[in-house]
């Protein structure tokens, strides 16, 4: 086999380091920067449009990505629920295009978010394939967004 990968945390070694208190917010849903956040330690509560949507706390977890990949604002609301340290990547499409290990991590980890909604929306098409209301037309919503592509 060939050399193995280095973590993300190995990556951004020696980048500056920003810290947050628990309540702060770390990313603004709607906003737009630049920059990516590499969890160093602590916990984060992340929101869309107030509804939680998840609890992160593993060394290594990026935020900002979507936004810096897609050119567009925020799609979440990332607030420290206990101190935390990231590593702050400030131009972070530039870092991602000088450092292909950065792009081949970023790669991996939106392909496993994809594959895990993959499932999930091929588990809610064989819930609602026969209705005959508005969630019979599931398939055919969920099939577009599954269809997307870049320009």
């Amino acid at each position: 086999m060939g050399e193995s990968t280095p973590s993300i945390l190995e990556l951004c070694a020696g980048l500056p380091e920003v810290s947050y208190e628990p309540g702060d917010t770390i990313i603004k849903e709607g906003g737009l920067k630049s920059i990516l956040l590499v969890m160093i330690e602590g916990s984060v509560q992340i929101t869309k449009q107030e509804y939680e949507i998840n609890t992160v706390t593993a060394p290594g977890s990026i935020f900002g990505e979507m936004s810096l990949l897609l050119n567009r604002y925020h799609t979440a609301t990332v607030r420290a629920l206990e101190p935390c340290r990231f590593y702050l990547i400030e131009d972070g499409l530039e870092m991602v295009k000088k450092y292909p290990e950065l792009n081949l991590h970023l790669s991996r980890l939106l392909a496993l978010r994809l594959d895990c909604l993959n499932g999930y929306l091929v588990d809610i098409k064989a819930q609602f394939k026969d209705s005959d209301d508005h969630l019979g037309m599931m398939d055919e919503v969920l099939d577009s967004l599954m269809n997307q592509q870049v320009n």
